[in-house]
């Protein structure tokens, strides 16, 4: 039987609410400037997902983004319904993970070496990518902020729009997100906290 952990509200807490700001950010801004995605929709989502994962976790667990679909998506103009595809899958393919346990025994794949150099590498990757985008945001933000944004195709995904999700977005993510936002954020929260990270486990990560 799990001990509830109380919720609190530290200087600690607070600082530690913005930690995933110099990834988030930048990408959720870069798919609404640049692929048209809904400011709104994006915004509110992810804050229901910040207070869910808070209350559930009751650890500073990151509300990881999927960087390599995100990147790719941005690079290449992606479509909405391609995104909306691309996202549907990665959570049919966690899900499926998570409840057959084979996320579980995936977990022994990763060295946590291989876990520390992937980390680095990414580390490195969304610098060049932050700079980059950085040159472009001016103008960018001013467009969405005046409601001008990125042309963009219908709402709901086709087969076709599945295909190049699948293909082009979905499996350059894969080993990413069991990595880093799977292997090694439950390597984190048992190094930082001990006792209260053994609720951060590899299937409730990919299942959440």
């Amino acid at each position: 039987m799990e001990e509830a952990r109380p919720l609190r509200l530290t200087r600690h807490e607070f600082v530690g609410a913005f930690g995933d700001i110099g990834t988030l950010l930048p990408l959720t801004l870069s798919l609404i400037i640049y692929n048209g995605i809904s400011p709104g929709t994006a915004f509110a989502l992810l804050g229901l997902t910040y207070i869910f994962v808070g209350l559930y976790y009751k650890l500073p667990v990151p509300v990881q983004p999927l960087k390599a679909t995100a990147m790719i998506a941005i690079a290449t103009g992606a479509t909405r319904p391609q995104i909306a595809a691309a996202a549907l899958l990665m959570s049919a393919i966690l899900l499926f993970l998570a409840a057959t346990r084979l996320i579980g025994k995936m977990d022994s794949l990763f060295p946590r070496v291989f876990v520390r150099g992937l980390q680095l590498g990414l580390g490195l990757l969304m610098m060049k990518t932050g700079a980059k985008l950085a040159m472009h945001y001016y103008s960018g933000v001013g467009s969405t902020l005046t409601g001008v944004h990125a042309p963009h195709a219908g709402l709901l995904p086709s087969l076709n729009d599945f295909a190049i999700a699948l293909t082009a977005l979905v499996l350059p993510q894969i080993p990413l997100t069991l990595g880093n936002s799977i292997v090694a954020t439950r390597d984190c929260a048992l190094k930082y906290f001990g006792n209260d990270g053994e609720r951060v486990t590899a299937g409730r990560l990919a299942a959440t």
